[in-house]
């Protein structure tokens, strides 16, 4: 899972950024503390935001504070820097100097605040015309359950356009990730072990069960190996399956195992399968967080 302090260096990496470390020193405890503080340029728009990330241990709360109270204090980030983006000669640019500030301010602090610190800093940073956003450690998980695959979709290439593609495109749309080659393989990937992390890393597997996958010696039944494997290791039910113009006697002819698994077929449509794809994954979700 990826860190609060990850999750700040690259939420804002599409713009144009400058940072600066500053230490701030709480007066009441004279502790100080190393925040970084950064500007973000986004020149399309023509305007500009700021971010801060405070480290564990630093008085967040007090911080907060003290830089609403004088949004100038992150602003000055970029006093010397003179910027001109666009396209000189048909007279399309845009200066640094014309991009207006949002109000926006991004706190991202590997320390928690309560519900009260949280509503009594938010209050302060409206009253100084400021939108404050605090991300911490919850966000952190929760845009890292979203960016991990939930779910892993194993089929035949000969299946990929009627079938896999559609399902992945689907749960994809629900905020439900996967694993699927066309979106997870990148060039120069090794197949092997991007399929061995997609299988291990996804809480849940989606079988394309068809004649094209029973027949396929390579691959997919190297991939229904792992999964297999996936079951007996984590001692849970992982897959789920997909049955594609097949019956129970093809499916117990390659599995018997799989013969009495309840699956969802393709008969239904697309719609109502991916529905039901989606339901099984998010109470396996829920079930695992519990």
């Amino acid at each position: 899972m990826a860190t609060i302090a990850e999750y700040f260096n690259k939420d804002f990496s599409r713009f144009m950024s400058t940072a600066q470390e500053h230490k701030v020193t709480n007066p009441a405890t004279q502790v100080t503390t190393q925040v970084k503080a950064s500007v973000h340029q986004d020149y399309e728009a023509c305007s500009k935001f700021c971010s801060l990330f405070i480290p564990s241990g630093g008085a967040t709360k007090e911080i907060i504070l003290y830089y609403a109270n004088d949004i100038t204090r992150i602003l000055k980030v970029t006093e010397g820097v003179q910027v001109q983006a666009g396209f000189g000669r048909l007279g399309m640019e845009t200066s640094s100097e014309q991009l207006s500030f949002t109000g926006r301010l991004f706190v991202y602090a590997e320390d928690e605040l309560d519900g009260t610190s949280l509503a009594q800093v938010t209050a302060f940073a409206k009253a100084k015309g400021l939108h404050l956003v605090f991300r911490s450690k919850a966000y952190s998980q929760e845009r890292s359950r979203y960016e991990m695959p939930m779910a892993f979709i194993s089929h035949d290439s000969r299946d990929k356009v009627g079938v896999a593609a559609p399902i992945a495109l689907g749960l994809q749309k629900l905020m439900c990730p996967v694993w699927y080659d066309e979106y997870s393989l990148k060039v120069g990937d090794s197949l092997r072990e991007s399929i061995e992390r997609g299988i291990k890393t996804a809480s849940t597997c989606v079988v394309v069960l068809s004649k094209n996958f029973f027949s396929n010696n390579g691959w997919t039944k190297a991939e229904f190996d792992g999964i297999y494997t996936k079951e007996i290791i984590e001692k849970k039910r992982v897959m789920l399956p997909v049955w594609v113009d097949v019956n129970k006697e093809e499916v117990y002819e390659y599995s018997p195992r799989l013969a009495d698994r309840v699956g969802v077929s393709m008969g239904l449509g697309i719609d109502e399968v991916v529905r039901r794809l989606h339901h099984a994954i998010e109470a396996r979700q829920i079930g695992e967080a519990t």
